[in-house]
Parts: structure tokens; sequence; C-alpha cells
């Protein structure tokens, strides 16, 4: 529990006097824990990757960006040939100390090699956060006036709201709730399967009906987020699409300003998910989960979706299917892996460009939170996750301001429904 104090004091004593430049261009940094040394044992590649993190954000925040992307950090825990490749796709380490019992031919020679067996992608390690055992955790969006995050257990019929240091608290509704958004002014747009889309009043504790969303299919609300105009993009979800396999839902446009529900979308699917935008909102991601395929569009304010793309195939080694996602400030996708254990961050050009492991199995949806929107939030369920997990990510990697759905001039309200809040 002491190790980014400790780490800190030896930074600073260490790097007294010195100046940024001679950091920049003569300073590299060796990390071992002291439990390792002569021991035999190494840090998972989980707790190398978060010690070395602290290190460079250490050294960003005492000497810049610059001086700490060039400053090099090696680990030097007892580093083995079983270890080498984990600990080498961590984005923080730059290198290894080989010393002792690895120092014998064989298994110096393979440490040495371990670029020549595979092409390294950097891995990070999401850890637990909150248990909240959700039956399905989705939706997570981060307020930034509020620092909270919210998200919800759609299934479980929650919506849940937390400050990262106190108690989480929910409201427990009455019908499955399957995405939520931030409403200008204040409140949550609610995606619910009976009632549709509402407002929730939390001071209240009470929401209403903004409009009726897909009367009379076997479908319900199930992905969606705000668009950079202050719109909401959502799309459905067949209740019964493993068993069917039909091809019913639809993906629709709530105007921020008339509170009208456009379809955007020219064909149809069964379980809509990764829908999120790019910085300058002209490119929008979208997934229909059973073909494993995430999709581009150019995306506008009037019609439909054009220019369709694929982005990345899931590849036939990972089970399970792209779930949640959202897109930071490069433009870079991070889709949920529901199945395979893990969050995929996705280049323009559809190659991976880091993992995010995850030790249960289904991920649902991810956002970026905290005070610098750095660290990434993922939801799960169960039956063995449930949990919300995070991530701090490398230095340089950030999201942006979630939008907020913009004031209605006029809404078509029903009688307003209390749901019932508890904390957790």
């Amino acid at each position: 529990g002491q190790v980014r104090t400790v780490c800190a004091s030896q930074l600073a004593g260490a790097l007294n006097e010195v100046s940024r430049r001679e950091v920049e261009e003569n300073v590299t940094i060796a990390y071992e824990p002291v439990w390792a040394i002569g021991t035999g044992l190494t840090a998972s590649p989980a707790i190398a990757q978060s010690v070395h993190a602290y290190l460079r954000a250490w050294l960003s925040e005492v000497y810049g960006p610059q001086v700490a992307s060039q400053v090099r950090l090696q680990y030097g825990g007892s580093v083995t040939p079983e270890t080498v490749d984990d600990i080498m796709a961590c984005p923080d380490i730059d290198g290894c100390l080989v010393g002792g019992a690895s120092l014998v031919a064989d298994k110096f020679s393979r440490i040495f090699n371990f670029r020549q067996i595979a092409p390294v992608i950097p891995k990070v390690w999401a850890k637990e956060v909150l248990k909240c055992n959700n039956v399905l955790g989705e939706s997570p969006i981060w307020s930034v006036a509020q620092q909270k995050l919210f998200w919800v257990s759609s299934s479980g019929m929650q919506l849940w709201e937390w400050d990262l240091q106190n108690q989480a608290r929910h409201w427990q509704f009455s019908e499955v709730l399957g995405c939520i958004a931030f409403m200008h002014g204040g409140g949550i747009l609610l995606g619910l399967e009976k009632s549709g889309l509402c407002e929730f009043d939390l001071a209240a504790n009470t929401f209403s009906q903004i409009c009726a969303f897909e009367e009379g299919l076997n479908t319900r609300p199930n992905d969606g987020r705000c668009d950079r105009d202050g719109n909401f993009v959502i799309g459905s979800y067949n209740n019964n699409h493993r068993g069917d396999g039909q091809d019913l839902g639809g993906l629709y446009r709530l105007d921020g300003q008339d509170g009208s529900l456009q379809e955007i979308l020219d064909y149809r699917f069964r379980c809509s998910n990764c829908i999120c935008f790019t910085p300058d909102g002209r490119t929008m991601f979208f997934c229909d989960t059973p073909t494993r395929r995430i999709y581009t569009f150019a995306y506008s304010l009037s019609g439909v979706l054009s220019d369709k793309t694929l982005l990345w195939e899931m590849p036939n080694h990972l089970e399970g299917g792209p779930d949640g996602a959202q897109c930071d400030q490069r433009g870079y996708l991070w889709a949920t892996l529901s199945g395979a254990g893990q969050v995929v961050c996705i280049s323009p050009n559809g190659e991976i460009d880091l993992e995010v492991m995850l030790p249960v199995k289904s991920p649902t949806s991810c956002t970026f939170g905290g005070a610098t929107l750095s660290t990434l939030y993922i939801t799960t369920r169960g039956p063995d996750g449930g949990g919300l997990y995070a991530v701090d990510l490398p230095t340089g990697i950030h999201g942006i301001p979630e939008p907020s759905f913009g004031s209605m001039n006029q809404t078509v309200s029903s009688a307003a429904i209390p749901a019932r809040q508890a904390f957790y």
C-alpha cells in the first residue's frame, strides 16, 4: 500500500536539482520490488504496469509529458522466459533488467529474443473498484461537472451513481433499463423497455415520457449515446434474437430540440452496440453484436448514416462479441468484448493498439472518467462478473467530456412514475 509513496520519495530525492533537459536525455529509471530481490519471485504484469504507469505519471506531473515519454523505465523483478512476453507488452515498461538465475545461457537467449516470437500488443490490467453485483452492467457515462460516474444494471432494472469515494447509490425501477444519457440542465435520459425514452428527475425521484420506442415489436432500447450536438442516438435489441435470429431492431436519433425520433440506419439488426462518436462528431461507430463486426459511418445531423466501412472484425479465436464502446481524444475506439474478458483499443486503421485484460469473462461497456478523463471504467455482467472495473491508461490517452441531451422545446409527458431509491 506504500509503493507509490515510497517511489515518489525516491524519485524526488534522486532527481533533486537534475535539470529537465538532463532527465529527458540521460536518465533511465529502474524499478524492482523489494520482495523480488534475490527471491526469484516476480511481479505480475498487472502489478508491474501499475507501478510503471505511476512512475511515468509522476515524471509527467513534475517535468511535463514530453520528458516523461522520453525517460526509459526498466523493470528488474526477476524477469524469466515465462514472464518476459507479458512484461514487455506493458505500455509503460521500456525494458527489463536481467540477472541472477536468468543469466544462464538458455534462459537469457529466450528472454533476449522475445520480440521474435510474435508482435507485441501492449496490455494493461483492470481491477475491480466497486463490488456492485450488477446483473448486467451497461451504459457508463461520466459527469465532468459532478465528478460522478453513472451506469445501469440493465436487467437488474437499476440506475447507479458513484463519486469514486463514498458509497455508491442506486435507483430501482420496475422495467429493464437499457441505456442512459445526461440531459442539459440536469436529469437523466432513460431508455426503458416499456415506457420508452424518458426524462428522470433524480431529486424528485420521478420520470416522464419523452416518446414511445418501437411499439408493437418484441424489442427494447439497448445501446445509446449523445452525439456532439446534443441529440441522442439509440439502437434497439431483439429480445428473442438468439431464438428467432430476426433483424427487428432499428437505430434512431432523438432530436435534442423538438423531441422527434428519426430512424437513421437503412437496415435492421438484432443487437445494437458500440454506438459512439469521434471527437469531431463526423464519424459514428456501430456494431450488430452477433455479426462480430464493427463499422464506421459518416454521420450528419440530417438524413441517414452513410459510407458504411468495416473497421474491425473479431477474430475467430476469441469468444463472444463486441459490446459497448467509447472513443478517446485521438479518435481511437475502445470496445468491450463480452465473452472474451477484454477491452480492445482499435486505431482508425483497424489495428489493435492496446488490450485491457479483465479477470472476468464479460465486460459490457466502458467510458473515460476521473479528474483528467484518463481512467477507463468498465461495466461487467454475471455470473462471474457484475462489478465495476477500472484501469489508469498510459500517459497521453484520455477521453473527452460526455455530451448532454439538449433542452427540449416540448415533450409528450405521461404521469410521472416514482422509482425507488436505494443505497449500496
